[in-house]
């Protein structure tokens, strides 16, 4: 049987594929030499046997690419500085939609949350019940003034019309009337007014102002909005965070996929929505996935451990995703992706 050499079987990364491979091959070869004689097969003849045989693994091999798991992390961060008052989560920590992440210390948001609202508040109801009720006593002063105003208009100008009075008494006494009367409407406008809010554009202003401190007090204690993992912990409570400073780095189940490189002369076999299957190793079940980006340009040749045998100098990128999420697929992990040959 072939011996492979020292070095080769000192590798744990090929021992494996070895104890598989050799006895095959040796197999394989030991055939071939019993046809030669059995057929007077000549050197060539044989040789030709050989090559049809590994040019049948090398296609066989060419749906078993190398490939590896990549994370898209989401960064966590507040977006207003402040004291970091508690961590509710832990690096390695599995979490679901709903569950809070961190808390920052919240007395000055809350209070600012106050003030926002009791602003909008103010502005919406119009004057105080006091000011309200002093525009009220006005405005029924000015109504019984205008009554007795009235009477001794009408009074004066049927005397006029017998000249029991002169024509400056009734000229006084119509503008006194007419005074009276504009005060009424102006009074009465003054109590519209006062029972109405502030403007519309200062009351939009102010509602602005409430959902901006809402949302500072509740980025200030942000919840997951995906189910995933955390990934790591950059603050510890007592510290002092910045403004947009990460605090927690997460990896969403859907933000899993794995990355491959194929050669050109296979793109023909791949696209988007291909079924494939993601193989770790010999001891763990596979796991289904499926094809959902094919890059366009075609780059250099990844790094041997992505493209084991690959000989190719520009490949292109090709992204898939597991179908479930399976807690195995850890980012930076080299896997073995199988295509579906339908």
């Amino acid at each position: 049987m072939l011996q492979p050499p020292q070095e080769v079987l000192e590798s744990p990364g090929r021992r494996w594929k070895l104890l598989v491979e050799i006895p095959v091959i040796s197999v394989f070869v030991d055939f071939a030499h019993r046809l030669r004689r059995r057929f007077s097969l000549s050197a060539v003849g044989l040789l030709t046997v050989i090559a049809v045989f590994l040019l049948s693994r090398d296609s066989h091999n060419e749906s078993r690419l190398r490939g590896y798991v990549e994370g898209e992390f989401v960064y966590i961060a507040p977006a207003t500085g402040g004291i970091l008052e508690n961590v509710q989560v832990t690096r390695g920590q599995m979490v679901r939609v709903g569950d809070a992440f961190f808390t920052l210390e919240t007395t000055g948001l809350t209070a600012a949350l106050n003030s926002a609202t009791a602003r909008y508040n103010n502005l919406t109801k119009g004057k105080r019940p006091e000011e309200i009720s002093v525009i009220e006593k006005q405005k029924e002063q000015v109504e019984a003034n205008l009554i007795s105003a009235k009477k001794s208009y009408d009074r004066c100008r049927e005397l006029a019309k017998t000249h029991a009075v002169s024509q400056s008494d009734l000229d006084e006494k119509t503008a006194a009337y007419k005074a009276l009367l504009a005060r009424q409407q102006e009074i009465s406008a003054a109590y519209e007014v006062a029972k109405m809010g502030a403007r519309s554009d200062e009351i939009d202003a102010a509602g602005q102002e409430v959902i901006r401190a809402r949302n500072d007090l509740d980025n200030a204690r942000p919840v997951a909005r995906q189910d995933g993992q955390v990934e790591d912990v950059y603050y510890h409570p007592g510290e002092f965070v910045t403004a947009g400073a990460p605090v927690v780095s997460f990896l969403p189940s859907e933000n899993i996929k794995i990355r491959f490189f194929v050669a050109q002369r296979m793109l023909p076999k791949i696209s988007v929505g291909k079924k494939a299957t993601i193989i770790l190793d010999e001891s763990n079940p596979p796991v289904a996935a499926r094809i959902v980006f094919i890059s366009p340009k075609a780059e250099f040749t990844p790094p041997v451990i992505y493209s084991v045998g690959s000989s190719e100098k520009l490949m292109f990128l090709v992204e898939a995703i597991p179908e479930k999420f399976d807690k195995r697929l850890h980012p930076g992990l080299p896997v073995t992706l199988l295509l579906d040959e339908k």
